[in-house]
């Protein structure tokens, strides 16, 4: 809570209760949830990261779904939630708002239409394994406030080494069920098969990267959309950060020894104040840029298609000054007109600029990333000291780069890892070291290397 505060980091607070009913006719009972939230509420009132309590975690959703009863029985906790405590917050900490549950609003609890949503159609509670793992659904849910949603992914190689025996180290192991998500069902699997490369084919390695882009480009790919459509959508929560345990199928973007995924990067860059984003309405593709600055900027726009190789299939520059907190659309790209074949061999790409700084980058590819064609990029790397304890790797590339990976030792700390660099461009990354650096113990990989492998 005290680093929220200094860094400005708002907090969702739940009370302790979530998908269970309660006894609320339980006068003992009732009497230690009034201790634990008077003592839990004069704890915490005095953080102002604070910004609202919330009376529990899906309880009201899943009783209207049919639980404990179903609807149209009394839903056991509902004393605590609507009466015990908006009246110990009201009397303790009134200048913040109650929120009964987590989802909540309209007959349905997780309606899309007004409150607060968790988004579990995709992950969870679609039956067909393929469906449940179509990413690109989200495009199609219009909640309000998005306040749980998330995709599976293993951790990064070394992490599974350090709780999995050597002699079990391989998919489905007796330690890798232990080790998984109770939701996981094959979500994993089905994903690969759906958008890249079966499971059955691919090495260990090759299987954590893969995997771990299929979630990276997930949460991307739903974040955008909701912060695209700010404020019909007024605000995003995925689940979730960091882990418990080490799980060989986890929601997490920092895993239980703190390695980030691909995933950390990628919601990292939606989340930049200045978001240029795609979306996809058949054969055109709109572009926009979200705005989440108070002042009024002028900016540079530059989007268009390329191939793999660097030829330029299409290109348009614009200067735009977006004034207010929003997204405005700043042109269109007709595929259908532009590309007859070989929709697999390109991408597009839009770029940000202010004062001739790159400030944000977008790609999106045609196809999905089973088909795509690309040759493996020749990657340059330079590096040298640029004070204290920082460093500058620049890399350059003829072809594009898919989700350059840079592998480095723990106690050395990347400014960015697991980006695109466009053909011919270079990408600049400062490392953090207090011992010094050298290119012999940065490895770079990128998953051109995987699709040309099984193309």
């Amino acid at each position: 809570y005290e680093l929220c505060d200094e860094n400005g980091i708002m907090v969702w607070q739940d009370f302790m209760f979530a998908c269970a009913p309660y006894p609320d006719d339980d006068e003992e009972f009732m009497e230690e949830v009034e201790k634990e939230a008077r003592i839990i509420i004069k704890q915490l009132r005095n953080h102002p990261s604070l910004v609202i309590w919330c009376g529990n975690n899906e309880n009201q959703w899943i009783h209207y779904m049919g639980a404990w009863g179903g609807r149209d029985s009394r839903l056991y906790g509902s004393k605590i939630y609507d009466e015990l405590l908006p009246r110990l917050c009201n009397e303790l900490d009134p200048t913040r708002p109650y929120w009964p549950s987590s989802p909540y609003g309209g007959e349905d609890p997780n309606s899309e239409d007004c409150g607060d949503r968790h988004a579990w159609s995709l992950s969870i509670q679609t039956e067909d394994p393929y469906e449940r793992v179509n990413y690109k659904l989200y495009a199609l849910d219009r909640g309000k406030f998005i306040s749980e949603f998330g995709q599976l992914a293993p951790p990064l190689k070394k992490s599974l080494e350090q709780f999995t025996p050597k002699d079990e180290l391989y998919i489905d192991s007796p330690t890798w069920k232990f080790h998984n998500n109770t939701f996981e069902r094959g979500n994993i699997k089905s994903a690969l098969e759906r958008f890249f490369i079966p499971q059955e084919r691919l090495s260990l390695d090759e299987y954590l990267i893969s995997a771990q882009m299929i979630q990276a480009e997930a949460l991307k790919f739903a974040l955008e959309h909701w912060k695209r459509r700010m404020f019909n959508t007024a605000g995003e929560l995925f689940w979730m950060y960091s882990d418990c345990w080490g799980t060989t199928g986890g929601w997490v973007v920092v895993d239980y020894y703190l390695r980030k995924k691909p995933s950390y990067y990628y919601v990292k860059r939606v989340f930049e104040p200045i978001m240029i984003s795609f979306k996809e309405n058949g054969e055109i593709l709109d572009v926009s840029v979200t705005n989440e600055l108070y002042t009024n900027l002028p900016l540079d726009i530059e989007y268009g298609v390329k191939s793999f190789t660097g030829d330029i299939l299409m290109k348009g520059k614009t200067r735009v000054e977006i004034g207010d907190v929003g997204t405005v659309k700043i042109g269109e790209i007709d595929t259908s007109r532009i590309l007859t074949k070989d929709r697999n061999k390109c991408f597009v790409y839009a770029k940000v600029y202010q004062k001739d700084r790159c400030i944000h980058w977008n790609r999106i590819f045609l196809v999905d990333f089973k088909h795509l064609d690309m040759p493996v990029p020749k990657i340059l790397p330079e590096v040298c000291r640029v004070g204290g304890d920082k460093y500058k790797l620049e890399l350059s590339t003829d072809n594009f780069a898919w989700m350059v990976t840079l592998e480095l030792p723990d106690d050395i700390d990347a400014s960015d890892n697991y980006f695109d660099i466009f053909p011919g461009e270079k990408y600049t990354v400062i490392l953090t070291s207090s011992r010094g650096i050298t290119l012999e113990e940065i490895n770079i990989r990128t998953l051109n290397e995987v699709i040309t492998k099984y193309r």
